[in-house]
């Protein structure tokens, strides 16, 4: 375990005082709008990040392994390369040398064993263990750039199942406490004063970044505005330099300004509508599908989302992907929801509550859109619309039917954090023993044709079965001032990359 030196600590958090003071003068600092200010439950520690901003915050300051592209292909970062054996139980990593923390000391083996391990502690509550328990046996530093990932059975996606929101690399030794203090990390930026009360995080240029090739600004802020219409104002009157991730109706609005450009990934965020299976009335199947059968798929993306994302078919994979398991999109038939409705002991149909928040951005927008196509199949939505502010604290997990949103995942990862028997966050209480099977063979298929089918086979099961409506994946966007470049939108939105984002006159 690396050993922290008081006195340097002490020294380094004068020395960024200073340095932010100066910037902050120069007014040199990228403006970043945030969305959902979580108040006391903001997290700057990656281990323990849940809610967006928290995720922008810590991908700033720490990062991980590598990146993974909006082909879901993973793309070098602190590791340069990796190499599975022939049965896919062992993955090696190498990592970049030459790479220093901000408080100076240096990336090596023991900090991806930490950081990786801490993740696996029960006592951290860290979001991500549910995700590695399902596969990672274990993790050994072979030498000091040399780290190996061993498997508890065959796993073919290792690579971007390892690549979770929460395992940005920190410093072997780090506690939660300290992170949350004293945030640390090799990424481009360094938070210096991030407390839970703050309504501002402020963030400096890290000198000693190991990528050379960008040009850093002096100091970067991450700035909440939870209001649609007073992020578009700051945008486009220049008080703001960037929303990683902008509602449908904004992007709408700002499609053809000349104030702000705007960069799309597709596939990007499943919206759902998730029901308990074993909760009446969503227990009985003849329910779920009458449910499913009222949404116009396609009018709801052109509508609530403005055009702005695809049609989904009731499972977390676009039809736009290889291992989609079919192409086209159920119907709308509501004559045939009033008949399994009646069928299941609801001839006058039926009443049901629906809780949302805008705390993602569009997730109001498709409820409404939902609540009204309901009616053709005689089914009352009562939409009870909560603050944003705790909705994943408060009514998320707790409320047998609700509309939440899950960053774009590769298929294993999508499958086992809410759908798999023993998921960690089980929106849907749907337990099938078959389902589960497909979805773990899957993960040990070496031949990609034979993983698709099986990944194929699993989906069909959850589409017409399952508790979950998707009707739709809402495409990532993202919106620059005039004047702004280099960044990208990211199809997985719990993913982002700000080093190579410029201002003019900033950088």
């Amino acid at each position: 375990m690396k050993l922290n030196n008081k006195i340097f600590a002490l020294v380094f958090l004068f020395a960024n005082i200073f340095v932010y003071s100066s910037a902050n003068a120069d007014d040199n600092c990228i403006k970043v709008i945030a969305h959902e200010w979580m108040g006391e439950k903001a997290y700057a520690d990656p281990a323990r990040q849940f809610a967006m901003d928290d995720t922008f915050r810590t991908m700033t300051t720490n990062e991980g392994l590598m990146r993974v592209d909006n082909g879901f292909v993973p793309q070098p970062l602190l590791a340069t390369s990796w190499e599975g054996n022939a049965d896919a139980t062992e993955w090696t990593f190498h990592l970049r040398k030459g790479v220093k923390f901000h408080d100076g000391s240096d990336l090596d083996a023991e900090d991806v064993v930490w950081t990786y391990k801490r993740i696996l502690d029960p006592d951290l509550l860290s979001g991500s263990k549910a995700i590695l328990d399902v596969f990672l046996k274990d993790i050994i530093a072979v030498d000091s750039h040399t780290v190996k990932f061993i498997a508890k059975s065959p796993t073919v996606e290792m690579p971007l199942q390892l690549k979770t929101k929460h395992t940005g690399i920190v410093p072997s030794g780090s506690t939660h406490e300290g992170l949350q203090s004293n945030p640390i990390g090799t990424g481009p930026y360094q938070l210096v004063n991030f407390s839970t009360g703050n309504t501002k995080n402020t963030f400096i240029r890290n000198d000693n970044y190991w990528n050379k090739s960008v040009s850093l600004a002096e100091c970067m802020e991450l700035i909440p505005i939870l209001d649609p219409a007073a992020r578009v104002a700051a945008l486009t009157a220049g008080q703001a330099d960037l929303i990683p991730v902008i509602d449908p109706a904004s992007a709408f609005s700002l499609k053809n300004n000349p104030a702000a450009a705007l960069d799309i990934a597709d596939g990007g965020t499943v919206m759902t509508m998730s029901m308990w299976a074993d909760t009446a009335p969503f227990d009985d199947n003849r329910v779920r599908t009458a449910m499913k059968l009222v949404v116009d798929r396609q009018m709801l993306v052109d509508t609530a989302f403005f055009g702005f994302g695809e049609p989904g078919n009731d499972n977390p994979v676009a039809p736009s992907q290889s291992y989609a398991y079919r192409s086209d999109i159920k119907a709308r038939d509501c004559e045939k929801a009033k008949s399994l409705l009646a069928e299941a002991g609801y001839p006058d149909g039926l009443d049901v509550d629906l809780n949302t928040a805008e705390a993602f951005p569009g997730m109001v927008n498709g409820a409404e859109a939902y609540a009204q196509m309901a009616a053709c199949g005689n089914i009352r939505v009562n939409l009870i619309k909560n603050p944003a502010d705790g909705y994943w604290d408060t009514i998320w997990l707790k409320q047998p039917f609700l509309t939440s949103s899950w960053g774009f995942r590769p298929p294993g990862e999508a499958f086992g954090i809410a759908y798999i028997s023993e998921a960690k966050y089980p929106e849907t209480h749907f337990y099938n023993t078959e389902f589960d099977s497909l979805v773990k063979e899957a993960s040990g298929t070496v031949d990609q044709t034979a993983r698709e089918n099986l990944y194929k086979a699993a989906q069909k099961i959850l589409s017409e079965e399952g508790g979950v409506i998707v009707p739709g994946f809402l495409a990532t966007v993202a919106a620059m001032r005039n004047g702004c470049t280099g960044y990208t939108a990211e199809a997985n939105v719990v993913n982002f990359f700000i080093a190579d984002f410029r201002c003019e006159g900033k950088n």
